[in-house]
């Protein structure tokens, strides 16, 4: 039978280890957190007399009973609350223009014609067949199935190649799609790799 099986206390790497309190040290601060956790007797309250101020808990003050008071200098909170708008609409503004949704209206011209300039990128460009027909299966056949918001993410790419926009510009862009839009890694990927090599 081991010590395990016998109950017997064994030591080991993960132990805690073993109290060191004496009996009266023990038994005295007992006894005052008992006496500092009390709560106020409301007969004060009930007599009409003036509610208790905070008291010292353990080092720290119990909060008033009341409003939060606002810091002197600290601005209003409409003023705040206006920028922080402000700042959100800015940043969304951002958002959407790098993600490529922009509207039907703007980019429809290009949509259509993305098919034929990814494709005289792809002529032009010095790739070996082997990647020639990779991005011409993973970008170009899968092109007609996908919704106009990610047509309009791919023509945009393609005008940023076609304009000799930077690629690490354009790689950027892409990666943020990847991040916010689910499903496009079948495509996404490959039309990374397209922007690396040219």
């Amino acid at each position: 039978m081991t010590r395990y099986q016998r109950g017997d206390l064994m030591e080991g790497w993960n132990d805690c280890p073993p109290p060191t309190l004496s009996r009266d040290s023990s038994s005295s601060s007992i006894s005052t957190a008992r006496s500092k956790r009390r709560t106020p007797r409301l007969s004060g309250l009930v007599s009409g007399t003036e509610p208790p101020t905070p008291r010292r808990v353990s080092g720290a003050t119990a909060p008033p009973n009341g409003p939060p008071t606002v810091p002197p200098g600290a601005p209003p909170m409409g003023r705040t609350a206006l920028a922080a708008s402000s700042i959100l609409g800015s940043n969304l503004e951002r958002l959407l223009n790098t993600t490529g949704t922009e509207s039907a209206a703007e980019s429809f011209g290009d949509i259509n014609q993305t098919p034929e300039k990814l494709q005289s990128i792809l002529k032009g460009a010095d790739l070996s067949a082997n990647d020639e027909t990779f991005f011409t299966n993973r970008i170009l056949d899968v092109y007609p199935t996908l919704s106009e918001n990610h047509k309009g993410f791919v023509s945009k790419i393609v005008h940023g190649l076609a304009s000799g926009q930077e690629s690490a510009t354009l790689k950027g862009e892409i990666l943020n799609y990847m991040m916010i839009h689910s499903g496009v890694s079948t495509w996404c990927v490959p039309l990374k790799k397209l922007v690396e090599s040219i």
